[in-house]
């Protein structure tokens, strides 16, 4: 990439502001282009120059819209530990998620799948049913015969990120800060 290609991608990205937004800032460096593969790659390889007021928004846009390939990426531990600091209105002292917190103070969450291991398992649920549906189409999917729940607990200081803009009500954390998980097997519903 020319410097001056690079000096116009980051004046664009510490432009971002109320009125210029991270998604306004991927159109005008792609001259339009809202692929999510542009989506993802902004926010995974500029995120240090994100400014800080946005920079949370934006990672939870790109993570939504990444692919498995390009997942492990958005858990670097410097981003991790900047997002960690930013994200407090969304986490800690988010009402929605204080009032679903148990007597001693943890969230219980739920993941899907049917991979063996829950080896880079960061995005888990609210809600049981969520995990279910993605269970299944795990299942259906891949071939399986059936599919996992897990049940877990996490302290909303150990959340990443709370994405609700799909109805999934997503609680991205490391799979190591989930405690007390208790997997079950469900078999594969074809309709």
């Amino acid at each position: 990439m020319e410097d001056t290609e690079i000096k116009r991608i980051v004046s664009i990205i510490q432009s971002m502001n109320e009125e210029f937004s991270y998604m306004d800032a991927v159109g005008a460096i792609f001259y339009g282009n809202y692929s999510r593969c542009n989506i993802v790659w902004v926010c995974a390889n500029l995120w240090s120059i994100i400014p800080e007021p946005y920079l949370y928004e934006a990672y939870k846009e790109a993570l939504s819209e990444a692919m498995p390939v390009d997942y492990n990426q958005f858990f670097k531990d410097d981003l991790l530990n900047k997002l960690h600091r930013l994200n407090h209105h969304d986490t800690i002292n988010n009402p929605a998620l204080i009032d679903k917190l148990d007597a001693d103070g943890y969230l219980t969450i739920y993941h899907g799948h049917t991979k063996p291991t829950m080896r880079g398992s960061h995005s888990w649920s609210l809600s049981p049913e969520t995990a279910h549906f993605f269970g299944n189409r795990n299942a259906l999917f891949y071939s399986a015969d059936k599919y996992y729940v897990v049940t877990g607990k996490c302290r909303p200081e150990d959340i990443i990120a709370y994405i609700t803009d799909r109805n999934e009500e997503e609680i991205v954390i490391l799979n190591k800060d989930v405690k007390d998980k208790h997997k079950e097997f469900y078999p594969k519903v074809i309709d």
